[in-house]
């Protein structure tokens, strides 16, 4: 198989298999075949000897039986690779590969290829190609780290995406370490008119652990939630915690929350909440 990129996605099968015996970056094994059997002594378990000793090691990140160097999405957070790789302006079908052309039949598309003209000495990339985008800088791309960005939140989680950015400060929430501001809105009205009838917090899920408590005017908890119940199970004006004398909707009145958000350096948010129906 002469196909140096077997998924087309921008990244080289000897980087997504075994980035190290590629010093050089230019998608073909480093080194010398001392014994003369087409497998370069780096990757060959029986150097000396013709042929190799048994089965290679193949990565699968993600372990859905499909290798990294044919899956498309390496590590399976729900993002192709080709995106998490820098290169997701050069895929403007959504396809999960490289558009284009392969001028030199390698099998690395041109737009990625460094080398990409055809003629003698074009197989493969030329050395040092820019490498792939690794964001929190732990030695894993992003293409195989399902935390891209270090905050603790995994990828494709919630809003953790390319498309929002919870702080506005021009970097998607997968690539921000910062984690969101915690909004807890002051006033909202379960009256079953389908607007603000739930207390959404907007930056909960930058805080996968995080508690929350509600407590009535004189201490009673009303409603506790942990980590996605908060805002996947939302207090809607009801009592969760047990018999409530007038039943389980609420009076209007003003509540009062306790946040902790279990993260360090972050402290226990405490304020009032304001039910009108």
């Amino acid at each position: 198989n002469l196909d140096l990129d077997s998924d087309n996605d921008g990244i080289n099968d000897v980087t997504e298999n075994n980035p190290n015996i590629d010093a050089n970056g230019d998608g073909i094994v480093d080194g010398a075949d001392a014994d003369g059997d087409g497998i370069k002594d780096l990757a060959d378990g029986n150097v000396g000897n013709y042929g190799d000793t048994g089965p290679d090691v193949i990565v699968d990140t993600d372990g859905d039986g499909n290798p990294n160097l044919t899956d498309l999405d390496s590590d399976g957070d729900g993002i192709n690779d080709v995106t998490e790789s820098g290169n997701g302006g050069l895929d403007g079908n959504g396809d999960g590969t490289i558009d284009g052309s392969d001028s030199d039949g390698d099998g690395i598309k041109d737009p990625v290829d460094t080398n990409p003209n055809g003629g003698s000495g074009s197989f493969g990339e030329n050395p040092n190609p820019t490498p792939l985008t690794d964001s929190d800088g732990d030695g894993t791309p992003n293409y195989s780290d399902i935390d891209s960005d270090g905050d603790g939140i995994t990828d494709g989680q919630g809003p953790e995406n390319y498309t929002e950015d919870c702080d506005n400060d021009g970097i998607p929430n997968i690539l921000d370490k910062d984690p969101c501001n915690i909004e807890v809105p002051q006033v909202f009205t379960p009256n079953g008119d389908g607007l603000n009838d739930e207390l959404k917090i907007n930056g909960i899920n930058s805080f996968p652990e995080a508690e929350l408590q509600i407590l009535n005017r004189w201490g009673n908890l009303v409603y506790k939630a942990k980590g996605d119940e908060i805002n996947n199970k939302p207090w809607n004006g009801k009592n969760t915690q047990g018999v409530y004398v007038g039943g389980d909707d609420l009076p209007v009145g003003t509540y009062f929350y306790i946040l902790e958000p279990k993260k360090e350096g972050f402290k226990t948010a405490k304020g009032y909440i304001y039910l009108q129906r």
